[in-house]
């Protein structure tokens, strides 16, 4: 018998391409959201307050939504700000975004499309700031509330995957080679020399003639001045090749030093015999991302106990190793019944900011994937004031104090920045 289909029947077919369609510079990948908040009128208006989605997931990433009923601190008086918030831990990715809201007769009333690609990393948000004014929303003849919820939408555009109508050949970046070349080229294309002199075991004698082992190190002055600046400031003063002395660092240490420095690999194996080592070489010489990794390999492999909390707080204090302080201050919320029972009040440190820490610690969320745009610099852990500075360009060495300065001062110039905007825009 023969059966007819319907119109709405035919609307769900899925069209199978045979053969290759024309090419198309518009070819993307686009993922439609609606969100609905509810009560809208009843939510807070207080600048900088947030709601938050539930996360979901869009090109295989996780994100948030945010929406601001009374705008972000840096919004036009009036406005409602939203943002969009990637909150998974996987590679970046490009993505284009839209927001817009309509009425209920599905009329866009505002539609903040931005088609520049944005680059999206763990904890980095795109913000919408003076979306819209609160009044048109509420504003019974605009007719935008349905049963009293603001739906936002959102359409997602990647452009991840090639549009391009071949599969074009793309040679893998091999600097990271061409540096570990470099590291092991003959010293007569180097340019900086470094001399460590170690007295051999069970010779008390000054370092001179057998009893003494020189080990030399050639290194590029201008890949010094990219990523080992103290080690720069000490050759710049100085003609090729001079040999420059270095006393407090072992040679073995050094090499790895400069392994990391030529961009090459430190093995597993030496990360855990010299984490400490490196830390305090790292700290000498002024090479920040070298220190924070030994920082993390240290406590992977070291626990931390009653009977060494303090000798660790201690270092920690020394040689400003933020992470480790607050592993520390986490050790003693966790256990203090433990520590007391092992440690006197003349153990304790006697700085000045080391109860403050304990206070954050005791207070502190634990979750360590917060973003730097929705938590306050001064209530983030460690690893979100670091993510949160290097996000904006910033120095991400130092105790929890100095980046929390750094990173509350940035977001001053950006309000400013914001405001100045604003000012020219309402002119």
């Amino acid at each position: 018998m023969r059966q007819t289909m319907n119109r709405h029947s035919m609307d769900r077919i899925t069209k199978i391409d045979v053969g290759t369609p024309p090419y198309s510079q518009s070819s993307c990948q686009s993922t439609k959201f609606q969100f609905h908040f509810h009560a809208f009128e009843s939510l807070s208006t207080e600048k900088g307050h947030g709601i938050f989605s539930s996360k979901f997931q869009c090109f295989g990433h996780e994100w948030l939504l945010s929406l601001f009923p009374g705008g972000l601190p840096s919004a036009k008086a009036g406005f409602v700000s939203v943002g969009l918030l990637k909150s998974s831990k996987e590679e970046s990715i490009s993505v284009m975004y839209e927001f817009t809201v309509r009425d209920l007769n599905g009329d866009d009333v505002i539609n903040d499309s931005n088609y520049e690609t944005h680059e999206y990393h763990f904890g980095k948000t795109k913000f919408s700031r003076n979306f819209i004014r609160r009044s048109e929303i509420v504003e019974s003849p605009n007719n935008i509330l349905d049963e009293g919820a603001l739906v936002v939408g959102v359409e997602m555009i990647s452009l991840e995957k090639s549009s391009l109508p071949f599969r074009p050949y793309v040679p893998a970046n091999n600097c990271r080679d061409k540096m570990d070349a470099l590291w092991k080229q003959d010293s007569k294309y180097k340019d900086v020399l470094f001399v460590i002199t170690r007295k051999n075991k069970g010779n008390p004698t000054p370092f001179d003639g057998d009893d003494a082992t020189t080990s030399k190190y050639y290194a590029h002055r201008a890949i010094l001045q990219a990523c080992a600046p103290g080690l720069f400031e000490l050759c710049e003063p100085y003609e090729q090749l001079t040999p420059i002395h270095l006393s407090n660092v072992t040679p073995h240490v050094f090499e790895l030093l400069l392994v990391y420095v030529y961009g090459c690999t430190v093995s597993v194996a030496e990360w855990k015999e010299h984490s400490k080592e490196l830390i305090d070489a790292a700290d000498q010489y002024q090479i920040s991302d070298l220190k924070l990794e030994a920082e993390v390999w240290y406590l992977k492999f070291n626990t931390i106990t009653a009977e060494n909390a303090i000798d660790r707080l201690l270092y920690a204090d020394a040689k400003n190793c933020a992470l480790l302080k607050e592993r520390v201050m986490d050790y003693f919320v966790k256990n203090g019944e433990d520590a007391l029972q092992l440690m006197s009040s003349e153990d304790i440190p006697k700085s000045s900011n080391w109860f403050t820490d304990l206070l954050f610690a005791m207070n502190a969320n634990s979750d360590e994937c917060e973003s730097e745009w929705l938590t306050p610099f001064r209530m983030m852990r460690v690893c979100g004031l670091r993510r949160g500075l290097h996000n904006r360009g910033l120095e991400v060495d130092g105790s929890r104090e100095v980046m929390v300065k750094r990173g509350e001062e940035s977001d001053e110039v950006e309000s400013t920045e914001d405001q100045e905007e604003n000012a020219e825009d309402n002119e």
